[in-house]
């Protein structure tokens, strides 16, 4: 009858050193992942500032008609006039589509000349 080969096996410190090396990897894989998406996200909050720049200017020197609406791939733009306690006030907001994320600015509204 033959015989059976010697099977050489892991001992215990070495499974537990290979997990750990696992686990490592992987806890710093997630925290870059993390890291990628939260400055995507500052990158969105960006161009909304910079596009509620852009109407603001475009509201000061009367190149904007109340009230303004525009819907694009990436959020949702109002501009609308109120009156509050005899005062004007013209609201910029921009909310985006997929995580909610909104900004708004409330600047006191121009007399009309």
């Amino acid at each position: 009858m033959g015989r059976l080969k010697k099977l050489k096996a892991s001992s215990l410190n070495e499974v537990v050193i290979a997990t750990v090396i696992i686990v490592m990897v992987f806890a710093i894989g997630s925290a870059v992942l993390v890291n990628v998406l939260t400055s995507m996200a500052h990158n969105r909050r960006g161009e909304m500032e910079q596009t509620l720049n852009k109407l603001i200017y475009e509201y000061e020197h009367q190149l904007l008609k109340l009230p303004y609406r525009q819907k694009d791939t990436y959020w949702t733009i109002h501009v609308t006039e109120e009156e509050v306690d005899a005062n004007r006030w013209v609201i910029f907001e921009i909310e985006t589509a997929g995580n909610r994320q909104q900004l708004k600015r409330k600047i006191v509204a121009y007399e009309k000349s």
